[in-house]
């Protein structure tokens, strides 16, 4: 069954077993993709043998497509709230060109010796100490602006960025977080960021969880175990 959401161009919802499941309106176009790996790429039409395009994998938001030439296009599901924000170039929907980098699941090689496991984790663990003392203020997402100036909507450009001038510099707007698009959320009247705290975070999930409890609460054709999950999640959020 489908049920009526945000309506986002290629983005839909169909209920399952276990709850909402998204998936694909339509497919991305792979004549495009083809054209605009050879754009990007700098590659003639005569480079058909070098710049095959196929697909790779997918998961349940994004599509990789193969570019023979040692790159990969990933196509997301359009995050609703601002999906304004991309420029699509014909595929119908955004798009991003990754170096392909090979590898092997990590669980292949961990017939290691333990001092060597050990020295793989601790790396690990610096990488993401790192990583966190980089911290921006609030809870938000990073976009690339358009250039046009600092009073572009939903975003702070106050942060000065240190990339060269030639690039639109970045800066930090609203949450694209799969809890805020999730169903029909974009039609209720919650926030989507930018936080300012982990306070006005918690409060908006919180109140996303409340509308759904209540949701099914009041549905008269729910079934007893329905009701009693949905008071039992209702309770532990008003708690919070």
């Amino acid at each position: 069954m489908t049920i009526p959401a945000s309506n986002h161009d290629g983005l839909g919802w169909r209920q399952e077993l276990f709850g909402l499941i998204p998936y694909w309106t339509k497919e991305p176009d792979s004549v495009v993709i083809d054209s605009l790996a050879r754009k990007h790429l700098n590659l003639g039409e005569d480079a058909l043998a070098r710049c095959k395009v196929q697909f790779h994998a997918q998961g349940a938001f994004n599509k990789l497509y193969r570019v023979d030439t040692g790159f990969l296009m990933r196509v997301p599901l359009p995050a609703p709230q601002d999906r304004q924000r991309g420029c699509d170039d014909g595929v119908g929907f955004e798009w991003m060109l990754m170096e392909l980098v090979h590898g092997q699941p990590l669980h292949k090689h961990w017939k290691l010796p333990w001092t060597v496991k050990e020295g793989l984790v601790k790396k690990l663990a610096l990488y993401q100490a790192k990583l966190f003392e980089e911290r921006f203020q609030g809870i938000r997402s990073i976009y690339q602006t358009s250039g046009k100036g600092p009073n572009e909507p939903n975003l702070d450009t106050s942060q000065p960025s240190s990339e060269p001038s030639n690039i639109y510099p970045f800066a930090l707007g609203r949450l694209v977080s799969h809890v805020f698009f999730w169903g029909d959320h974009l039609t209720h009247n919650v926030p989507s960021g930018p936080f300012r705290n982990s306070h006005d975070w918690l409060h908006a999930r919180l109140t996303l969880a409340l509308t759904d409890q209540e949701r099914i609460l009041q549905n008269p054709s729910a079934d007893e175990d329905d009701i009693e999950d949905a008071e039992n999640a209702r309770d532990i959020a008003r708690s919070f």
